[in-house]
């Protein structure tokens, strides 16, 4: 079997995905309890809304940004990286930030900004290496508020 740069760099996000799982397993069995804070400022509104673009919105892009890397498609990786990364700060409720605890905030602007830095990574390097330790720098980031909060009970 001949082994191609795509099929490289698909192992590589592959593995990264599957390092991630398991080390969410293992912090899983480890921590049975959740200590994590309740949000209980955030309005049904706000919390369907935050929950949304989360599942549908992060993930799926952080979905996406990992299959543009596995193509080796740094334009891709770069664009879809610049639309959640500062831009997206223009495009949020102040009603909506005005109910988050401040460390949430300052949570969430670190990892729309690690968005930034994966695109950078692809923009200036187009290396698969520095752009999948961009994307496990943002997934640090997503990960530390998912262990510090919840919006549901």
């Amino acid at each position: 079997m001949k082994t191609t740069a795509r099929t490289g760099t698909a192992f590589l996000a592959a593995g990264i995905a599957a390092l991630a799982l398991g080390a969410g397993m293992v912090r899983a069995q480890e921590e049975m309890s959740d200590d994590r804070e309740l949000l209980t400022t955030v309005s049904d509104h706000w919390r369907a809304h935050l929950l949304h673009d989360m599942r549908a919105g992060l993930f799926v892009q952080v979905q996406d940004i990992l299959a543009a890397l596995a193509d080796g498609d740094m334009a891709t990786v770069e664009a879809l990286a610049t639309e959640r990364g500062k831009a997206h700060f223009a495009k949020m409720d102040p009603a909506m930030m005005k109910e988050l605890p401040p460390e949430m905030k300052m949570m969430g602007k670190a990892m729309h900004l690690a968005f930034d830095d994966v695109a950078t990574a692809a923009r200036e390097t187009g290396d698969p290496a520095r752009v999948a330790g961009a994307v496990s720098d943002l997934m640090a980031t997503c990960t530390a508020c998912h262990m510090t909060y919840k919006l549901n009970p």
